[in-house]
């Protein structure tokens, strides 16, 4: 580094953006495996937002007791506002008893915190209507709350709304066994017409937004034949006060363009799933689920963190999700189909993953669950009238090829887990329906069991480092290859990963905003570190001797001896942000000057007492590296803020943990 000078440029905007238009290039899939096409995501999420006047659910005769019915009053002030060209409808704190709600365009209801609504259990008060309902179009119970034929309407608050589900789960219970004697097993979630918390059907720009919901009859929130929807902060319990079948969290059935992030979902079935209807009325329907992102997001108990299935008629592609956790749920990834539903699923792309308690890290299953999937009329029924629902249900598929599904193009890599009962099962149909071109990477995981593999082609496992405890490795049957990294590393070392991630560069530099080292940006906007590599030594800037004079900076250590660094801040003058100068004078020959940069949360961090970039501040920072500029992406998902940089050509910039900062060289890992 002797006699080098070295510029780099910082701005960061605090505003909001109604796109996620960033590359998202800064993904690591693995070595040799390319970079996924994610140009799509800059769709994805509501651009609109309900504005206008604010009614108070009180002035058209809203009342706080839970002991009277409280439906006509909320749906007037809801009318009244859609009526009056859109704004927002206040719920005051306090208990609400309600029946079916219709919310209508350019209208948020706001829930307030300590409010909830309380759903009816009278079946009688959420009238009937067509729908589509577990992958087939059948009449079936509105939902507690309707958004339907709507544009531009949001709900969001603090709020709750409790549908207190455990009567229709119990009624469902009671069912089931009744139906499996008689060979029903098929047809009874259908029979059993259960209410779903929350639909969204045939809507664009539709926004859910920090409320709890809990205790849903059937699934929690359905997002159908919809367009650019956002879900953004929703709490969903379903497993309070019993076991609740089919409560599944989140689906979004054939729509598009849909963001999920910062939820946290515990239910008893699939914690955010995507779904494209079923057999040959999905199939006829033909509507696909594509470019979804799921970003920030927390599955506890349930069925998979995210799950493609087993709904996949219309086909189901461009997925992706990462920065997620998972507690206690079947699977991180998890893809699901019958033999009589058809559809592709392809483009699935999951990265940085954290999971604890799970079954698996990836199933994927083309023939899963049999005796649900399958509809067989038993011998006493036939020639008999049967409900219009059966009859659909029992319609085949013709030509029978038409019903054979497919997955392919699967990215699944940076995942950490542990208490893990099967790193993986994996299977295609036969020889002939495999599963194509999946790409497994930077897996490292502490499990039971190491899984299958079976009817594959293309399938790649690169990277994985498992710890096994029964010793066995994953089986491999009938897998066919036309490339030569499908190897996968195994040890038998294990050690703990923490997810919070921030960026880390060689021989280049960053941002200020403060009198001395490191640098804290304002508004919350990111720390920023300097270090030094030299050698097998290494030191950060702000642990060396630093005088400043105005916006110059003189650092001198030991580790260069008589030598000194010297940077020059100014500030840009067309935005916030700075230009840094970086020179050296007689400075050892090998020195490689570092930078780290992380901790961009929308907030100043007064509480950080060392000069380390907190880790857990890095948490939902997302980056884009692209050559030697970078951008970071912190934030709502309405108000979503930016930080730019540029540095030198030639720089490298990469992720790195946020947790190992004891030096610059454990930092950037040149070991």
């Amino acid at each position: 580094m002797n006699n080098k000078t070295l510029l780099l440029t910082l701005s960061f905007t605090l505003g909001t953006l109604f796109t996620n238009a960033q590359s998202l290039s800064g993904f690591q899939w693995g070595e040799g495996m390319g970079t996924p096409d994610l140009s799509w995501t800059a769709q994805v999420g509501a651009k609109t937002y309900p504005e206008g006047k604010i009614f108070q659910a009180a002035d058209y005769g809203l009342k706080n007791d839970s002991t009277q019915l409280s439906t006509a009053a909320l749906q007037k002030a809801i009318d009244e506002c859609h009526r009056s060209g859109g704004g927002t409808v206040e719920v005051a704190p306090g208990y609400y008893r309600i029946g079916a709600i219709y919310l209508k365009s350019n209208v948020n209801l706001h829930l307030n915190q300590g409010t909830t609504l309380i759903a009816s259990e009278d079946i009688d008060l959420y009238p009937e209507m067509r729908s589509r309902v577990a992958g087939i179009e059948m009449v079936w119970p509105s939902a507690v709350i309707n958004i339907l034929d709507a544009e531009n309407a949001a709900i969001s608050g603090a709020g709750t709304l409790d549908c207190r589900g455990k009567i229709f789960w119990d009624k469902y219970w009671t069912m089931r066994k009744d139906y499996e004697k008689r060979k029903l097993r098929w047809i009874v979630d259908y029979d059993c017409k259960r209410v779903r918390g929350m639909l969204i059907s045939n809507s664009r720009h539709i926004t859910l937004k920090d409320f709890t919901l809990m205790r849903t009859g059937f699934w929690g929130c359905q997002v159908l034949y919809s367009d650019q929807c956002t879900l953004n902060g929703l709490k969903i319990n379903n497993n309070v006060g019993g076991h609740g079948p089919s409560t599944d969290g989140i689906d979004i059935d054939s729509s598009t363009n849909i963001l999920i992030e910062n939820c946290e979902v515990d239910c008893n079935d699939d914690n955010i799933c995507l779904k494209a209807g079923r057999d040959a009325d999905g199939l006829r329907v033909n509507r696909p689920t594509e470019n979804i992102i799921v970003r920030g997001c927390i599955a506890r108990k349930g069925a998979g963190l995210i799950t493609c299935g087993s709904e996949t008629s219309g086909c189901i592609r461009n997925v992706l999700g990462y920065n997620l956790q998972a507690y206690g749920t079947s699977s991180t990834l998890r893809l699901k189909s019958a033999m009589n539903r058809g559809g592709t699923v392809e483009n699935i792309y999951m990265t940085q993953v954290t999971a604890d308690n799970v079954r698996h890290v990836l199933a994927a299953d083309l023939n899963w669950n049999p005796s649900y999937s399958y509809s067989t009329l038993p011998a006493e029924y036939e020639g008999k009238e049967i409900p219009e629902h059966w009859k659909v249900m029992l319609t085949p598929v013709t030509p029978k090829e038409k019903g054979y599904p497919h997955f392919r193009n699967v990215w699944l890599s940076d995942v950490k887990a542990t208490n893990v009962q099967t790193f993986i099962t994996a299977a295609g149909w036969n020889e002939e329906l495999p599963l194509q071109n999946f790409h497994i990477s930077g897996i490292k995981a502490k499990v039971n069991k190491a899984g299958s593999i079976i009817f594959t082609e293309d399938f790649h496992l690169e990277d994985v480092r498992l710890q096994v405890e029964d010793g066995s490795r994953v089986e491999k049957k009938t897998i066919r290859t036309h490339k030569s990294i499908s190897a996968m590393k195994t040890t038998w070392n294990y050690s703990r990963w923490l997810l919070p991630f921030f960026l880390c560069m060689l021989l280049s530099v960053f941002s200020n905003n403060a009198q001395t080292l490191p640098f804290r940006l304002s508004k919350g906007a990111g720390t920023f570190r300097l270090g030094v590599v030299c050698g097998n030594e290494s030191c950060w800037l702000d642990q060396c001797s630093v005088k400043k004079k105005g916006q110059a900076y003189t650092i001198k250590d030991k580790l260069w001896k008589e030598g000194e660094i010297k940077l020059i801040v100014c500030p840009l003058t067309d935005s916030n942000g700075f230009i840094m100068e970086i020179s050296g004078e007689r400075l050892p020959e090998e020195l490689k000057l570092c930078w780290a940069f992380g901790a961009c949360d929308g907030a100043d961090d007064p509480a950080v007492t060392d000069n380390s970039i907190p880790a857990a501040s890095c948490f939902h920072n997302v980056f884009s590296i692209e050559g030697n500029a970078f951008t970071t992406y912190y934030g709502e998902s309405m108000k979503l803020r930016t930080v730019h940089g540029v540095s030198p050509i030639g720089s490298e910039i990469r992720l790195s943990d946020g947790h190992k900062q004891a030096s610059p060289l454990a930092f950037i890992q040149l070991r």
